[in-house]
C-alpha cells in the first residue's frame, strides 16, 4: 500500500560519471552505481531540505550490500524506517556510493594507480547528491559513517 512506501522512504539506484576515476591504471570505470535512500516524507515536502549521511561499505563489497541483506542492518530500507518512526534518527538522505575496483575495494584513498577514490566521494558523489537532491548544503549538514574499509576512510 502506499502509506506502507511513505514511511519506508523508497531507494533510488543511479549511475554517475566520476571525472575522479577516469584514466586509473587498472582500466576501473568511471560510471558508477549509487544508491540513495530518500527519506518518508520526501516526496511529500517538496520544499524541504535534508541532511545526507553517506555510507561506505566494506572491502570486497559494494553499494548493493546495504539493500540486499548484506550487512549487519540486514536491509537499510528497512532498518531506516525503525529508527524513523522510533525517532532514534531524524529524516536523512542516505548515500551509497560503490567503491568495487578491481582490487576489490579502493579503500577510499587517491591514488595515481587506482583512480582518485578519495575525491569521488567528497567531490563527485557530494557534488551529483547536491544537485539532484534537496540536501542542506553546509558541509556540517553532511556525515559519513562506514563498514570495514569504509570505517577506515572516517
Amino acid at each position: 500500500s502506499f502509506s506502507t512506501f511513505a514511511q519506508e522512504g523508497r531507494i533510488v539506484r543511479e549511475t554517475i560519471d566520476a571525472l575522479s576515476l577516469r584514466e586509473n591504471l587498472f582500466a576501473d570505470t568511471s560510471k558508477r552505481q549509487i544508491t540513495v535512500y530518500l527519506p518518508p516524507s520526501y516526496d511529500a515536502e517538496k520544499n524541504r531540505t535534508y541532511p545526507v549521511v553517506y555510507l561506505l561499505h566494506g572491502y570486497t563489497g559494494n553499494n548493493n550490500l546495504w539493500t540486499g541483506g548484506g550487512y549487519i542492518a540486514g536491509n537499510i530500507q528497512n532498518s531506516m524506517a525503525s529508527w524513523v518512526e522510533s525517532e532514534k534518527l531524524k529524516e536523512i538522505i542516505l548515500v551509497m556510493p560503490n567503491s568495487h575496483n578491481k582490487l576489490n575495494g579502493s579503500w577510499y584513498s587517491n591514488s595515481s594507480a587506482t583512480g582518485r577514490w578519495g575525491d569521488y566521494i567528497s567531490k563527485d558523489v557530494v557534488n551529483y547528491v547536491d544537485s539532484n537532491y534537496r540536501t542542506l548544503l553546509q558541509p556540517q549538514s553532511r556525515g559519513v559513517i562506514g563498514h570495514s574499509m569504509g570505517v577506515m576512510a572516517v
